[in-house]
């Protein structure tokens, strides 16, 4: 039975269905992460146990597999180095999952922190009753699909309190509902007065609450300087310390209440005291205090829990306020006797160092409140060791110590805080890297093995000629006719504004700029990063890029039109009201709020949220908002840092149209002025005057720029460089090569015939092959094996022997199929090859499992577990050779 298990175990059909319900688990956690989040695909797949125990039965599959089938083998060293990949990157996985953790640090200027607050969120119960006091906690993570999943108990002083969750709301926000039972008086009232304005009160039976300088009581031990409540017989009473004033809201004549008195306090009524004014606005016999998902954008709330709590014969129920990435609220509760204090959030996580925050620094796009980047300036000390060092921490800039990484994240909205994702799992890090460093080694190693599959592809795709040729050539002009297809729409556009000559455009390309990290480049190659980030292309409609940039400088008002802005996101396509996925720059403006930024809530709510907490749509804004400012920097020329300054080249460049202060009167006036010429000759098609200007430009940079300038042969192979697009070309080759090879591939599993017509791939040779023993004597142990080819059917008969066994009943199935992959030969047409098939015969009975007679006996032939050993055997036992 246990071997049964291990054969399924170990199989290779196993693995087919692993893999096959691993990619489906992928694509069914992305629908989710899509509609309901990332914590509910962690949740439901992700960090679901089951998913774990695929993942750990594959891995146990896969090494199963690299033993059975002999993969360290030098031969076969390529496709080992490949699957070990997988399974170290698994271990790596696993030790990120298990032991690894990250969090959040939030330190403000000028503070010191050692303490971080936990990426897991949990549970937390302190139980006290009597002397005695138990602590509890489990970790969870909660989404809409998985609400009621948390449980826990504990025991205290032979008391046992279960709890479990009845409710999860993500972004709660508090509201007051009338209940039909178990609910409370609730008072809800509008208070103003003339120096604190007005403001909603709203009173709990019980409570007591100091609020715009008086005192109010609700079913309390009455007090006689405060405004006392009470709720008695379905009505509310009011009773106050001086005198009370009352008018109908409806108009009519006013009432004074006498003080020290009970009187009905009712709605539509205006209450005064003193200079305080009261409108009782509503009364709940039986409320309480419910909660649900705040779906608007300007606001966030803590996430709440409804937990379930039952001892004894009493039931609770009870709200818990937070969520990751929040402490979360205390809320205390009694029941059975036991005092609780729960809370729901992160743990608060101690660090052996310390992080002082010297200066937030955040820099903004020009003219715009969105951010362009963002940095802390630090300092790491370490008593115990004795450590102090300052540190930048920014985009790509992770600070590393103690096996902690800290990385720039997000900030205080008052932009004098900064917060820190923290990540410890050296370990994990380093196991996992090499797994990537091992299956990079392979895929290099499978270009160059002989024995590799990718070898095999090549050798026999050399001969694929008609057929092959044929395809490629078709498949080929689809490929590459696709972006003709897909520009046709916004053609008509762009071809309303006047289009500057590649000719002019080239020469405006060999131009010099300074980007803000301070190296000079070829306007190619900023023309070229721009248009691939705003647009997500390398041209636009038939345009270079230099003639893109061109005309966005010199017909800002045209282009502002002309939809080239990238958007992905399907909510925020709805938003801005744009069909397609590019949107025109005059999409994002408000003209009913005088032309304002119509993302600039969604950009300031996007960057407040972690970025763990970030949502597709979150991700796309921000992605988006960075597409706007860059075309509104190239609107506005603020990019175009080409004019050196003639007092010192190594200073920060002048962009177009700016004044410099301290400069001799022509230097200034030039760098004033020559640009915005420039733009106005091009725009008034005076390409004689455009070209004399450009030429002046450069000039200026030689003069002025000329020892921090590159060599004018640098400038140009760089702009080969850029024009050459070799990447973004490679990858269509490669893609189209990839499908050929797939459809070759699935035209060989499915062709019935041993050639695959006029290309002459031959498939892999297939043999089936029998195994059975026979016995020269009654009682001889294996004197002599038999081996042959089943050809009319697919089994090997059993053999009688000669002394008195029982009759063989029936026939055993012990064939199997043995794929020669490794071996490549030429056919040629008209001609034949002699083939000989060699067989290791001591192998048969010792690898991978070893045959004992004692164990199977002498009646094999009618033993399926026994000819399935001889079956795993000999799929290594057989090689097949061209005859010399």
């Amino acid at each position: 039975m246990l071997k049964r298990i291990l054969n399924v175990l170990f199989s290779m059909e196993l693995m087919g269905l692993l893999v096959i319900a691993f990619a489906v688990s992928a694509g069914v956690a992305t629908f989710i992460e899509n509609d309901f989040g990332t914590p509910a695909a962690k949740a439901v797949v992700y960090n679901a146990t089951w998913f774990e125990i695929l993942l750990i039965v594959l891995g146990i599959n896969l090494v199963a597999n690299i033993f059975r089938y002999k993969m360290y083998r030098r031969e076969k060293l390529t496709i080992f180095i490949f699957h070990l990949s997988f399974i170290v990157i698994l271990i790596g996985s696993g030790i990120t999952r298990f032991i690894g953790y990250e969090g959040i640090m939030s330190i403000r200027e000028g503070a010191t922190s050692n303490t971080m607050i936990s990426d897991i969120t949990y549970v937390m119960a302190e139980a006290r009753s009597g002397n005695e006091m138990v602590y509890t906690d489990k970790a969870v993570l909660l989404s809409s699909l998985n609400q009621k999943s948390f449980r826990k108990s504990l025991n205290i002083d032979d008391k046992r309190v279960k709890m479990r969750s009845l409710r999860y709301i993500p972004n709660a926000q508090e509201m007051l509902v009338r209940s039909e039972s178990g609910g409370e008086p609730y008072a809800v009232m509008v208070v103003s007065s003339p120096t604190s304005g007005r403001s909603n009160l709203t009173l709990r039976q019980g409570d007591h609450r100091d609020f715009m300088g008086y005192h109010f009581v609700f079913d309390q031990s009455f007090e006689n300087e405060a405004i006392n409540l009470k709720f008695e017989n379905k009505k509310l009473m009011i009773n106050t310390p001086v005198t009370l004033t009352t008018m109908a809201m409806m108009g009519g004549e006013g009432d004074s209440l006498p003080a020290g008195e009970w009187h009905p306090f009712e709605t539509r009524k205006l209450y005064g005291i003193g200079d305080l004014r009261i409108v009782l606005t509503d009364i709940y016999e039986n409320g309480k205090v419910d909660y649900r998902t705040y779906s608007g954008k300007d606001m966030s709330f803590m996430n709440a829990l409804i937990v379930e709590l039952r001892s004894g014969n009493e039931t609770k129920e009870v709200a818990l306020r937070g969520g990751q990435g929040y402490i979360g609220e205390t809320t205390e509760v009694d029941i059975n006797g036991v005092r609780l204090r729960m809370m729901y959030g992160a743990k608060i996580l101690d660090l052996p160092f310390s992080i002082k925050l010297n200066d937030f620094q955040l820099e903004r796009y020009p003219g715009s409140n969105s951010p362009a980047s963002y940095a802390s300036e630090v300092t790491l000390i370490d008593s115990a060791k004795n450590v102090e060092r300052p540190y930048r921490i920014f985009m790509n800039n992770v600070l590393q110590y103690g096996g902690y990484r800290f990385f720039q994240s997000s900030y205080d909205r008052d932009e004098l805080g900064t917060v820190l994702s923290v990540n410890k799992d050296p370990w994990g890090t380093i196991v996992t890297y090499l797994g990537y460093f091992l299956m990079t080694l392979g895929m290099m190693l499978a270009l160059f093995s002989r024995h590799s599959r990718f070898a095999l592809m090549g050798r026999l795709l050399g001969k694929a000629k008609s057929v092959a040729g044929k395809s490629t050539v078709v498949l080929l002009l689809m490929f590459l006719s696709l972006p003709v297809f897909s520009q046709h729409v916004q053609r008509k556009a762009v071809e309303q504004t006047k289009i500057i000559s590649r000719e002019h455009a080239a020469s405006f390309g060999e131009l010099l700029v300074q980007d803000h990290d301070g190296r000079l480049k070829p306007m190619n190659t900023l023309a070229s990063e721009m248009l691939r980030k705003v647009a997500r292309k390398n041209s636009f409609n038939g345009l270079n890029p230099e003639q893109i940039m061109l005309g966005m400088l010199t017909q800002p008002d045209s282009w502002q039109m002309i939809p080239m802005i990238k958007v992905t996101h399907s909510q925020l396509k709805s938003f801005l009201g744009i069909q397609g996925n590019h949107a025109a720059f005059i999409d994002f403006l408000d003209f009913s709020d005088q032309g304002g930024y119509r993302m600039r809530d969604l950009v300031s709510q996007a960057y407040a949220k972690k970025p763990s907490e970030r949502s597709k749509f979150d991700n796309d804004v921000i992605a988006v908002d960075e597409r706007v400012n860059i075309s509104y920097m190239v609107y506005t020329g603020d990019l175009l840092k080409v004019l050196p300054d003639p007092r010192d080249s190594h200073n920060p460049w002048f962009t177009p149209g700016k004044s410099a202060v301290g400069l001799d009167a022509d230097d200034s006036a030039f760098i004033a002025e020559v640009m915005p010429y420039y733009f106005m000759s091009l725009n008034s098609g005076d390409m004689d005057q455009a070209n004399l200007l450009l030429q002046g430009v450069k000039n200026f940079q030689r003069n002025f720029g000329a020892d921090i300038m590159p060599s004018p042969s640098k400038t140009r192979l760089e702009i080969i460089y850029n024009n050459m697009l070799i990447f973004d070309r490679l990858g269509k080759y490669y893609g189209l090569v990839g499908v050929v090879m797939l459809v070759l591939v699935f035209i060989n599993l499915f062709r019935e015939r041993k050639w695959i017509n006029e290309a002459g791939l031959p498939e892999p040779f297939n043999f089936h092959l029998g195994i059975g023993q026979e016995y020269e004597d009654g009682y001889a142990k294996s004197t002599k094996h038999h081996f042959g080819a089943a050809t009319q059917y697919d089994h090997c008969e059993g053999y009688q022997p000669s002394h008195s066994l029982p009759a063989v009943v029936s026939f055993i199935d012990n064939s199997f199929n043995i794929t020669l992959n490794d071996v490549v030969f030429t056919v040629a047409n008209g001609k034949r090859t002699s083939l000989k098939l060699e067989m290791q015969i001591e192998n048969w009975f010792q690898t991978p499992h070893v045959y004992d007679h004692n164990e199977w006996g002498g009646s094999i032939m009618q033993q399926q577990d026994a000819m399935r050993l001889g079956c795993e055997n000999g799929n290594n036992v057989f090689v097949i050779k061209p005859v010399e």
